[in-house]
Order: C-alpha cells, then sequence, then structure tokens
C-alpha cells in the first residue's frame, strides 16, 4: 500500500514536472523542438537519482564473484540492447509524422495534427468501450427479439452521444 502511493507520486510527479518545466520554457518563449525533448526526456533521470536513497543501505556495494558479475552483466547487456532499440524504434515509428510536420511546416501546424490526431484516437476507445459491455450481454441473448430490444436501447443512448458529439466537434 505505501509502495504503491509512492509509486503513485512519482508517477504524478513525473508528469507535473514535465508539464510545468515545457510550459515555463514555453512561457519564456523556447520554441526550439529539441530543448523541449530535451527537457521532457530528463525529468524520469532526475526522479531516479532523486530516489535512490530508498534503495536498501549497500545495495550499490554489493560483491559477486568475478565469473558471476560476467554473466550478469552479458545478460543485462543483451537485454539492454534490444530494449533500448525496440524502445528507440517505437518511439521514432509513433512520432515521425510530427517531426515530419515539425521539419517542414512548424510547431503551429505540429500542435494542430497533435490535437486532431488525439481526437481521432479518442472514437476506438470508446467503440471498445461499448463493444466489451454490449459483447456479454449480447452473447446472453437467445431470441431475435431481445436482440433488436437490446440494439434499440443501446441506440437510443449512443446516436444522440454522437450526435452531440460532432455537434460539439464542428
Amino acid at each position: 500500500s505505501q509502495r504503491f502511493l509512492r509509486v503513485a507520486v512519482l508517477q504524478s510527479l513525473k508528469g507535473l514536472l514535465r508539464l510545468l518545466l515545457v510550459g515555463l520554457l514555453l512561457l519564456f518563449s523556447v520554441k526550439n523542438l529539441y530543448w523541449l525533448i530535451g527537457v521532457y526526456s530528463i525529468i524520469p533521470w532526475l526522479l531516479f537519482l532523486t530516489q535512490l536513497r530508498v534503495l536498501p543501505a549497500g545495495f550499490l556495494r554489493v560483491s559477486l564473484p568475478p565469473d558471476q558479475t560476467h554473466a550478469i552483466h552479458a545478460q543485462l547487456r543483451s537485454f539492454s540492447t534490444w530494449l533500448t532499440l525496440w524502445s528507440i524504434l517505437s518511439i521514432l515509428s509513433s512520432r515521425i509524422d510530427q517531426a515530419m510536420i515539425s521539419h517542414f511546416l512548424g510547431l503551429r501546424d505540429v500542435a494542430l495534427y497533435g490535437v486532431a490526431y488525439q481526437l481521432i484516437q479518442f472514437f476506438p476507445i470508446i467503440a471498445q468501450s461499448i463493444s466489451s459491455v454490449l459483447t456479454p450481454k449480447v452473447n446472453a441473448l437467445r431470441t431475435k427479439v431481445e436482440l433488436t430490444r437490446l440494439i434499440t436501447k443501446s441506440l437510443r443512448w449512443i446516436l444522440p452521444m454522437t450526435l452531440l458529439f460532432l455537434a460539439l466537434v464542428w
């Protein structure tokens, strides 16, 4: 319980610090994408360094025989190499569109694109939520009348909400 609270506070602090520092950079008219990404990336490392004191006493002074140390380092290097490569490729592939827009058009266009993209990503989440709620109900139905009744009842809620959302977006 206490450990969960500490992790939750750290994650919240990470997001808040990122928001504040990037906001401060923008407030002082720092519009260099590399500075913004650098500040955004360094926050988890700063929090990690501040949390080293939470480790048990003597944790960093563990002594192992050289053959075990070499085996552990080789295993970590092997695992970390692929993990790092995968992470970098994942970041690049998921943000390459924004980097290209930034390079060719500017930060304002990246922001407009980002907001539009986030808005689009909202719809699959809603569809998946509705589907996960309705699928067990549909599987439990036995007759066509029950199915028609469920669809009608569902559309009574889904259709007005969709139209309202479209009106707000339009």
